[in-house]
């Protein structure tokens, strides 16, 4: 009967060889792979608390709005006007939110989907890893093909990180919300003094004559 060092396939491993195995492909990698999640982790738990912060600070800017309007409204000249500022204002907050947090959930979901790639990476490295480590607990020796198998799949962990040429580059600016906001403030106001400026152009040139 062939003894397991004898195996063309069986690597014999001392205790130093094996530590220098483990250490190199197991404790590393293990580390690594507690720092890439935690990582992650912690990338999606600071976009859920910004996206509701956000979503916080718009809701009450809302409120100050509008209540500053209503406020004032013993002073509007033109009430149409008023209005009309009001829902301008009012949609470009609620659009302002509805596109941020549209980015927050693209943000999250990328992340989401990085992590389990890697997961389900690191699961199918890991498995492979303990077979080798189950085999020197067992017989003091490790499978050669085993231990090729291990590296192939070390290999892949660089198509991991490779960049997508064809991905677009995500917007982080909206036109629609600032021209919105912008016409919002300004028809707003101008409820206020529209008669004013009526009586400016039109009557003041008059009486000047």
């Amino acid at each position: 009967m062939q003894k397991p060092h004898e195996n063309p396939d069986q690597i014999l491993l001392d205790d130093t060889l094996f530590k220098e195995f483990y250490d190199n492909f197991g404790s590393n990698s293990l580390q690594l792979q507690g720092r890439v999640l935690e990582d992650l982790g912690t990338k999606q738990l600071d976009i859920y608390f910004k996206s509701i912060g956000f979503a916080a600070t718009v809701i009450g800017a809302v409120g100050l709005i509008a209540g500053f309007g209503f406020t004032a409204f013993g002073y509007v000249q033109s009430v149409p006007l008023f209005f009309v500022g009001e829902i301008l204002l009012l949609g470009s907050l609620f659009y302002g939110l509805f596109w941020t947090q549209q980015k927050y959930q693209a943000e999250f979901k990328s992340i989401e989907d990085e992590r389990r790639k890697l997961i389900e990476f690191y699961e199918k490295r890991n498995e492979k890893f303990m077979v080798l480590y189950n085999s020197w607990i067992s017989t003091r020796t490790i499978s050669k093909t085993a231990f090729k198998e291990l590296n192939e799949i070390d290999k892949e962990s660089i198509n991991l990180f490779k960049t997508e040429k064809d991905r677009s580059i995500p917007s982080i600016y909206s036109r629609t919300v600032y021209v919105l906001m912008i016409t919002g403030t300004l028809v707003l106001f101008s409820s206020f003094f529209v008669f004013d400026f009526l009586y400016l152009i039109f009557f003041c040139p008059l009486l000047s004559y």
